[in-house]
């Protein structure tokens, strides 16, 4: 996602972040169209909704085994 959602770097590293942040700075005229795309991803796969109809496939096919 990156490059398309936001910009990444590691945890508890402090030198990844200020790189990080030195790309948003100097993609700054791109940060609302990431904030759209990170919106439209996290809405498209880690809502309630996303991640039931995901499961749901799963479900049946264990339940089907069952019988």
């Amino acid at each position: 996602a990156e490059d398309r959602t936001g910009f990444l770097f590691k945890p508890q590293n402090r030198q990844d972040l200020e790189e990080a942040l030195r790309r948003a700075y100097k993609s700054r005229q791109l940060l609302p169209q990431l904030g759209k795309n990170a919106r439209a991803h996290i809405l498209a796969a880690h809502t309630w909704r996303a991640r039931v109809e995901k499961m749901i496939p799963e479900i049946e096919k264990r339940l089907r085994t069952e019988q």
